[in-house]
């Protein structure tokens, strides 16, 4: 008898822990499309970046519908324009990242690559990096991240790797 009481109270417990989670609202998900284009003044010439951003964002809620977190996963296709050189290549890459409803950012993937026809890749980011609530570098693990998250007007990097080309 003891042993049935102590089953049907377990039972009563696990059905009652899922009737919670089954009245939570699925993940939110939202996905679109936006160009990415930028220039960057290499003095004699311009790097040019002309991509399409496929992002697909998800929205994160609790069981009240208080979102809590969000989680993005960014596709870039497109090429790179060397203005000098009239040289255009392929350039894209993948990021992920993860963005609590308190503050910060994670992020990581392989953010960019440009790969040169001859001469493989020359440039990457692809890494890990976490970002504070003031959008502030807290950590970067990775090749090329820092360039890639650091102050804007940092971009002297990609004109130095595709100098030339």
């Amino acid at each position: 008898m003891k042993k049935k009481v102590i089953m049907v109270v377990l039972v009563i417990v696990m059905i009652a822990s899922f009737a919670g989670t089954a009245l939570a609202e699925p993940p939110t998900q939202l996905r679109w499309e936006e160009p990415f284009y930028v220039e960057v003044d290499c003095g004699d010439y311009d790097i040019i970046i002309d991509d399409t951003a496929r992002i697909a964002l998800t929205l994160f809620s609790d069981q009240n519908n208080n979102p809590y977190e969000s989680a993005i996963h960014v596709l870039f296709e497109g090429t790179i324009t060397n203005t000098g050189t009239g040289s255009v290549f392929d350039g894209g890459g993948v990021l992920s990242g993860r963005n609590p409803w308190d503050g910060g950012r994670i992020r990581q993937g392989m953010y960019y690559h440009i790969t040169v026809p001859g001469e493989g890749v020359v440039t990457l980011a692809a890494g890990h990096v976490v970002l504070d609530v003031n959008n502030d570098i807290d950590s970067v693990a990775g090749p090329g991240m820092f360039e890639i998250f650091g102050e804007p007007g940092e971009e002297a990097w990609l004109c130095e790797t595709l100098e030339g080309y």
